[in-house]
Order: C-alpha cells, then structure tokens, then sequence
C-alpha cells in the first residue's frame, strides 16, 4: 500500500484495497467508510480506523500483494498501461482466473480440431494459460473492445486469430460477432461480464456460436461488490479500460440467466465476491 505524506492515500486506491481485501481475504472494513471521510481526494488512514485496527487492515492489505507500480501508474490506459507490470500472476489467483486455465486445459489437451473463442481477451496471459495446450489443428479467436489490447493479446499468443474490436454492448440482431452459428467447441469469458449491460442478450450470442455440446467458461464478480457503492460512488472504473460502466449482478441471476439457455456443468464461488462455471449447449 503506497501512502502519501501524513499516511494519506488517494480515496479510490483506498476504496478499491478495502473492496479486495473484502473479496479475496473475506475481512470486511466497509463500516469503517463513512462518507464524510470519502469526500475529497485523499484519506488519511489513521482518521478511518481506530489504531489497533488500522494495523490489521495494513497487514491484510499487505497480504494481496498489490503492485505499487501499477496503481502509480493508473493514468489514461491508451498511453500509460504497462503490460509487464501488470501483477498478472497474483491477479488469476485473486480473481480464480487460475481455476479457469486449470479447468480448459483439462477439457482441451490432446484434442484435435478444436474452436476456442476468449471474449474480452484482453493482454492474453489468462487466454496464454491454456492455449499452449491446443494441437496445431486447433485455433482460438480473440475478441476485446481495445485494439491495444488485441495487438499484445497476439504477441502473447501467435496463433490467435483476431476479431475486429467490438464491444459486446452493441450486440443486436443487426450488430453480432463476425462467428458463425454453431462453430465453435469452447467459449471463455474470464473478468468480463459485468461490463455488459443486456447479460441475457449476451448469453444468447454465446449460445449462438457454440456448437451443440459446446462449453462455455464464464468467471466473473458479483454483486457481493455492492460495496461498491460506499466506496466509489459511481461505479466507474478510474482508468477507462472498457466503457467504463460496471453492471454487477447477483449470482444467482448469472446463474438463472445462463441457465435458461445451457446446462450447468460446473459451479463455484471463490470468496465473497467471484463466480465460476461451465456450461453446456
């Protein structure tokens, strides 16, 4: 945790510690956030937690591992964003992306012919953990809304075959992914889907392009993050990595969504606030 001088903190790298250490540590400080302390720019830590406390938050703060570096360096992602100080390891195991590569890979070795398709791809290291596991008859698109991020998605994974930027919020019947129906084995959508805003017109894109026993791979934050809302107001993302919008959702209306379209094949909760599951056409 970096501070500035007199232990102050930016108030949303603050809120943002407090949410993470709520949803990978279960240790909850958000009765400690009282408005009147969260309305300027900066937080002087030893003004929220009463002493003894504030130790403890350190110490479990500390415990994420968060790469000073990169919360320095949050600025205008088209500029500043650095790819090899993104803490990508620590991240797959805090938001279960891990569990993710872990469960594709095990569908995935030795299999020849496969179609993959990573929506919201991203730089491709989540997409990288299980892709060098395809055969050379297999293929994997990528789909992200940045160009950026498309271009460092294929430096990581030379065979991945791109998608033209889209942003899955345009999806109409006039505006689909450039995938055929019924063409692909594997749909993997990793830290994603709470940017969507019509989830179910989501999930019927996906339900489209999958084959008939096709699997799709979702993990994503639920609204266990509702904390959110005392921490930085607006739900917007301080850098703008997508549009900016977040749309969490009970896990169980992920589940009810999902479900009335596939089978569910696999479910679990990492921590308070992330969900996976596999599911089937």
């Amino acid at each position: 945790m970096k501070l500035k001088d007199d232990n102050k903190i930016e108030t949303v790298d603050f809120a943002k510690q407090v949410r993470d250490v709520y949803l990978i540590l279960n240790k909850n400080y958000t009765n400690y956030l009282k408005l009147s302390k969260l309305n300027e720019e900066y937080v002087n830590l030893e003004d929220i937690f009463p002493e003894e406390i504030l130790l403890e938050y350190i110490k479990n703060s500390k415990k994420l591992h968060v790469d000073e570096q990169n919360i320095q360096n949050n600025l205008e992602f088209g500029k500043n964003f650095d790819f090899e100080k993104d803490n990508r390891k620590v991240n797959q195991i805090k938001f279960g992306q891990n569990l993710l590569i872990e469960k594709i890979s095990e569908q995935i070795k030795k299999k020849e012919n496969l179609k993959v398709v990573s929506i919201g791809i991203g730089d491709g290291k989540t997409a990288y953990g299980y892709t060098k596991y395809l055969t050379n008859t297999s293929s994997i698109i990528g789909i992200d809304i940045h160009q950026k991020f498309l271009k460092e998605s294929k430096k990581c994974i030379p065979q991945l075959e791109i998608h033209p930027p889209f942003d899955l919020n345009d999806i109409s019947e006039d505006n689909k992914l450039r995938i055929e129906d019924n063409s692909i084995d594997i749909v993997e959508c990793s830290i994603v889907g709470h940017h969507v805003e019509n989830f179910e017109t989501f999930i019927q894109e996906v339900f489209r392009i999958l084959k008939k026993d096709g699997l799709f791979y979702y993990l994503d934050l639920t609204d266990k993050i509702e904390i959110e809302d005392k921490m930085t107001f607006n739900h917007t993302h301080r850098q703008p990595l997508f549009h900016g919008i977040e749309f969490f959702r009970d896990y169980k209306k992920i589940r009810e969504s999902i479900q009335e379209k596939m089978n569910i094949k696999y479910y679990e909760r990492i921590g308070p606030g992330i969900l996976f599951l596999i599911a089937q056409k």
